[in-house]
C-alpha cells in the first residue's frame, strides 16, 4: 500500500494513475489496488473518484489436473530422483491440501494412529479436521514421528516451496515427460478426481476448505466439459412406444 501511495502523487487524474497501474500490474492486481484506494477515500469521507471505475478482469482459466497415468509417472519419477520428497508429494496428491498447509503440517496435528489430521487454514482463518485415506495413513505410520514438521527438506528443515519447485518439481516433471503445471495443481488434481469419482461435493468442500460453488468453478477441471443428461425417463418412454398421443 505504501508503494502505491508513493506513486499516487505523481499522477494528476484517475485515468493517468490507472494507466500507470496497468503497465506494472495484472488486471486483478489493478482492481484490488483501486478497491484499496476507494475504501481509503470512503474512510476519510472524501469525494471518491474510484467508486465508479470498473476494471475488467479476464476469467481465470481452470487448472488442468494431472491424469491418473500422469500422477503415477510423477510419483515414479520422484521416487527415482528425489526419494526424500516422495511422501510429501504423495500426501499433496492424495489429500488435496494447499502446499503451504502440507509443508507446515506438524506431528502434533496428526492423531496417534495417523487416521486424522488437523489443518490450520490460514486463508480462511479456520481449522479443518478430517479422516485421511487408508493409503496415507499407512504411509504416515512408516514415518518417524518428531516434535516438528511431518515433511521436511532433505536438510531436515521446513520445506521451502519455491526451492522445491525449482530444484525438484521441474526435474521430476521433465523426467516423467509430463507437461509442466504448477505444484499447486496437485490440489486441483485431487479435488477434480474426487468429483469425477462421484464423491459428495459437500464433503470435499469441507475437507479442502471451499464453498461448493467455488469447488466446481475452480477445480472441476477433470469433469467432462460437455456433460450428457441421463435418460431419466428412458423406461417410461420405452413402455409408451407405439402409443398415439
Amino acid at each position: 500500500m505504501r508503494s502505491l501511495l508513493n506513486n499516487f502523487e505523481h499522477y494528476h487524474n484517475p485515468n493517468q494513475f490507472i494507466q500507470w497501474l496497468g503497465t506494472n500490474n495484472k488486471a486483478i492486481t489493478v482492481k484490488r489496488k483501486l478497491d484499496w484506494l476507494s475504501r481509503c477515500y470512503e474512510y476519510h469521507k472524501l469525494e471518491n473518484p474510484w467508486q465508479e471505475i470498473k476494471v475488467k478482469v479476464p476469467a481465470k482459466p481452470m487448472p488442468t489436473p494431472f491424469s491418473d497415468v500422469e500422477v503415477q509417472k510423477i510419483l515414479n519419477s520422484c521416487k527415482e530422483i528425489a526419494r526424500h520428497y516422495y511422501d510429501f508429494l504423495y500426501f499433496c496428491f492424495a489429500v488435496g491440501a494447499r502446499l503451504g498447509e502440507t509443508s507446515a503440517l506438524k506431528w502434533s496435528e496428526v492423531s496417534e494412529d495417523c487416521s486424522r489430521v488437523v489443518i490450520c487454514d490460514q486463508k480462511r482463518n479456520k481449522i479443518r479436521q478430517f479422516k485421511l485415506p487408508d493409503s496415507v495413513v499407512a504411509m504416515l505410520k512408516h514415518r518417524e514421528r518428531s516434535e516438528d514438521f511431518v515433511f521436511t527438506s532433505a536438510e531436515g528443515h521446513k520445506i521451502a516451496l519455491n526451492n522445491f519447485r525449482n530444484r525438484y518439481w521441474i526435474p521430476i516433471l521433465t523426467k516423467a515427460n509430463v507437461d509442466y503445471r504448477k505444484p499447486y495443481t496437485t490440489r486441483a488434481t485431487c479435488i477434480s478426481h474426487a468429483l469425477l469419482a462421484g464423491e459428495n461435493p459437500m464433503r470435499i468442500a469441507q475437507i479442502t476448505g471451499h464453498d461448493v460453488a467455488v469447488l466446481y468453478e475452480n477445480y472441476g477441471g477433470y469433469i467432462e466439459s460437455s456433460p450428457k443428461l441421463p435418460d431419466v425417463f428412458a423406461k417410461s418412454l420405452e413402455s409408451s412406444e407405439g402409443v398415439s398421443p
